[in-house]
């Protein structure tokens, strides 16, 4: 895996920053190989943020790896 820096994480919010009119959610997926906490990313139809967060349930019920012990950083 290659990193590519900021930037380029920062460019594939951008259409949604335009259209900011449909809804977006992140849910937790994991980690990366370098440990980073990553997530996927729920784009829905603009004002439909209930489906948004229907399918943000099921991918937490599907894959609960937040509520695992070991998965949160110590406070």
């Amino acid at each position: 895996m290659q990193d590519v820096g900021a930037t380029f994480w920062a460019a594939m919010t951008m259409p949604f920053n335009i259209s900011n009119r449909c809804p977006v959610l992140n849910v937790p997926s994991g980690h990366s190989n370098w440990g980073i906490p990553t997530g996927v990313q729920i784009v829905g139809h603009p004002y439909d943020d209930a489906t948004v967060f229907r399918v943000g349930k099921a991918l937490e019920r599907l894959r609960p790896w937040a509520y695992q012990p070991g998965n949160r950083p110590a406070l």
